[in-house]
């Protein structure tokens, strides 16, 4: 599980989903939470791609500048 420990606000709101679906027995809390986890992995992914881009931005400017 040592994979996950990075993404406890992803986990926190997977189990909330998770859970408030079980006591609810509802179809329409299971589609919202399947969005809510769905738009979560979203934004983590572009949180991602930002940093990669700007940590090789930088990467790229160091090197550029020791030349």
């Amino acid at each position: 599980m040592e994979g996950f420990k990075w993404q406890k606000d992803m986990n926190l709101i997977m189990a909330i989903d998770l859970y408030v679906s079980g006591k609810l027995d509802n179809n329409s809390v299971a589609e919202a939470s399947i969005h809510t986890t769905l738009e979560t992995i979203l934004q983590t992914q572009q949180a991602v791609m930002v940093a990669t881009l700007a940590s090789t931005t930088a990467a790229n400017n160091s090197n550029n500048g020791s030349n």
